[in-house]
């Protein structure tokens, strides 16, 4: 049995930003606009500004993109 001398976590992007390896102008909100029938700009705007909320606080992403809905 080997030795384990260390573990590596990747805590969101921490260490490798799987931004880069994306398709030039792909945008995590283009699916949901298109699911949705949405105006992209528009949504990924909001989904901009709501930022800091998804990733500091237990939000059900449903639940926010309802909001936008509403």
């Amino acid at each position: 049995m080997v030795a384990i001398r260390g573990v590596v976590f990747d805590l969101f992007h921490t260490l490798v930003d799987t931004e880069h390896v994306r398709p030039p102008g792909y945008h995590a909100t283009s699916p949901i606009a298109e699911l949705l029938d949405l105006d992209l700009v528009p949504f990924r705007r909001w989904w901009d500004s709501t930022s800091y909320e998804r990733e500091t606080t237990p939000v059900d992403l449903v639940d926010v993109v309802e909001r936008y809905l509403d």
